[in-house]
């Protein structure tokens, strides 16, 4: 099975794997079998996967612009890439993280996927304002978030969050995470989407263009997460998130 999501002019599309076609990240399968994987699931969603620039997350605030295309079996090392080449595709293996797309489709045509977590969760005020940079206004950028462990199975020691919190020296984004806190049966449960949303608004981009696609990898089987393999004792595996620019 296969998520997908088509935007409103049918200028960005996204792709999600399932567990059904196997891990997707090349650090928990041999590469042989990864990329088998990739192939058979790009030859069902009709994408050459040649066409797809691969990036591989590392928790950090790195964000780059496609330049060229890459061989399938490299992948450079970042968390959050933006493509402006038609009919091309970024692509990175998510288990429990945040997938944003964001994108503008009616004037500028660019997409951008990033990998967010909670702590490199400030990618995301540098992903929008390179857009804005780019003189593209809050109103035409659009975002959608894909599965992710949600706030009902985000359960952390106090100590963790409290020493995150007391090391973070942006007082804007320890305000954001601060948001995201409800204390449930003795741990902090933390909501990532409204922390996330909280930088959004910051930044003007209106709530009716952030769309959420409520998938809780933590508790939905469709989907690898790390949480649920070292909780269950499995093995551990990612799934792929495409955005797809259709032009």
């Amino acid at each position: 099975m296969v998520i997908s999501y088509v935007s409103r002019l049918n200028r960005v599309k996204v792709f999600i794997s399932t567990k059904a076609y196997g891990n997707m990240d090349f650090k928990y399968s041999l590469k042989e079998e990864v990329l088998k994987n990739r192939e058979k699931f790009f030859e069902d969603i009709n994408i050459p996967i040649n066409r797809i620039f691969f990036f591989r997350p590392n928790h950090s605030f790195k964000i780059e612009e496609v330049k060229k295309l890459l061989d399938p079996l490299e992948e450079i090392s970042c968390d959050g890439m933006f493509n402006f080449y038609h009919q091309t595709g970024i692509a990175c293996p998510f288990g429990d993280c945040l997938p944003v797309i964001i994108y503008e489709e009616r004037f500028r045509q660019i997409v951008g996927l990033i990998h967010a977590g909670r702590k490199n969760l400030k990618i995301l005020e540098k992903a929008i304002k390179y857009l804005l940079d780019r003189n593209i206004r809050p109103n035409h950028i659009n975002v959608l978030i894909g599965p992710s462990i949600r706030k009902e199975s985000y359960l952390l020691d106090k100590e963790i969050i409290e020493k995150q919190l007391n090391e973070e020296r942006d007082e804007f984004l320890k305000a954001c995470l601060k948001k995201g806190l409800e204390e449930k049966n003795g741990l902090i449960s933390l909501d990532l989407i409204k922390s996330a949303e909280m930088i959004f608004e910051s930044l003007e981009i209106p709530p009716e263009n952030i769309k959420n696609l409520p998938f809780d990898t933590a508790l939905n089987s469709f989907f690898f997460s790390h949480y649920k393999a070292a909780r269950n004792q499995e093995k551990e595996g990612r799934f792929l998130v495409v955005a797809y620019l259709n032009i």
